[in-house]
């Protein structure tokens, strides 16, 4: 009589993955409403723009179809078969790829914001750039690699772990750059007039919630990959990572609209223009500190015989002429 097969404990490898794949879904449902929103409130958007969401949002449906495939290979048709958990298949090898490449979509996308509201930072944009590339880079030479080596392991050689820390060590610190670098603009961009500071404190808030999400979790991801290199478990916040980069871009889209509403709402205002992400560089009229560019809003305060303030938000998402 044979013994009866012996199923290896999947809790640090598949389980693993299966509760990120539980909140990429949940992620995914998330942004998708997000994208819908960006569509239906800012048709005047610039086409780039429009191309690059629509874009996120196909790599993540595609993402999100290769992790489910993945794991329904290994944990439904594949089932009480240990030998196939060992070898690993083309979707799970082309997720490393999209997984990359989503982020580094992001990350040029915030390291272009922070070069137009930086008065053309050099440094510190290519700093940003140079780390997205970075990680990109590790994700191809993975996905490559790992069409050679052909087993689900995280142990496939030094040379494969090495740069797997390095890609997730430069994901981190591309994060914290970019929130660092929003932040300081951000707070030094400060007006002393009431409602102009209260819309800056509201976009710092954001800036740091959405900065720090991302960042936290890819520094997860990273700790638990460097700590545990003999499981899988780094797959729970791995699945879900590009979706929340993602969504940060979404949100950050789509809270021009709330801006609008606070200032219409605002009883004092009287000239009200708010457009998210373009800098002004350069308005007769305006104080050295309101010329300043900065993220997400500039401000332009002029004298005349009304005493208004003109408050013109920036944005390269909506230069419409």
């Amino acid at each position: 009589m044979s013994s009866p097969i012996k199923i290896p404990a999947l809790d640090n490898s598949f389980g693993a993955g299966f509760i990120g794949l539980v909140l990429a879904a949940i992620l995914y449902g998330a942004l998708t409403v997000q994208t819908y929103t960006y569509f239906r409130k800012f048709q005047d958007d610039q086409l780039r723009l429009k191309c690059l969401v629509v874009l996120l949002w196909v790599l993540n449906t595609f993402h999100l179809a290769l992790l489910s495939n993945t794991l329904y290979y290994y944990l439904v048709s594949n089932y009480a078969n240990p030998l196939a958990l060992i070898a690993s298949i083309w979707q799970i090898r082309i997720h490393v790829l999209v997984n990359g490449l989503i982020p580094w979509l992001v990350q040029v996308f915030y390291a272009h914001r922070v070069f137009l509201f930086s008065n053309r930072n050099y440094f510190v944009t290519c700093t940003i750039v140079s780390l997205a590339c970075v990680q990109l880079g590790v994700s191809t030479f993975i996905c490559i690699e790992s069409f050679s080596y052909g087993k689900m392991t995280a142990q496939a050689s030094t040379k494969w772990i090495s740069a797997t820390v390095t890609g997730l060590g430069s994901t981190l610190a591309c994060d914290l750059v970019i929130s660092g670098s929003l932040c300081y603009l951000l707070r030094n961009s400060r007006t002393g007039f009431k409602r102009a500071d209260s819309v800056i404190n509201a976009l710092l808030v954001y800036t740091l919630v959405t900065g720090l999400l991302t960042s936290i979790f890819a520094g997860v991801n990273l700790i638990l990959y460097a700590t545990m290199p003999d499981t899988l478990i780094e797959l729970a916040p791995n699945f879900f990572l590009a979706k929340l980069y993602t969504n940060s871009l979404l949100t950050t889209l789509n809270h021009r609209e709330r801006l609008r509403t606070r200032w219409s709402q605002a009883p004092t205002a009287q000239s009200v223009h708010l457009s998210a992400m373009k800098a002004i560089s350069s308005v007769p009229g305006n104080d050295s500190k309101s010329q300043n560019q900065m993220n997400d809003i500039a401000f332009q305060v002029t004298n005349d015989t009304e005493d208004q303030a003109d408050i013109s938000g920036a944005s390269d998402s909506e230069n419409t002429a």
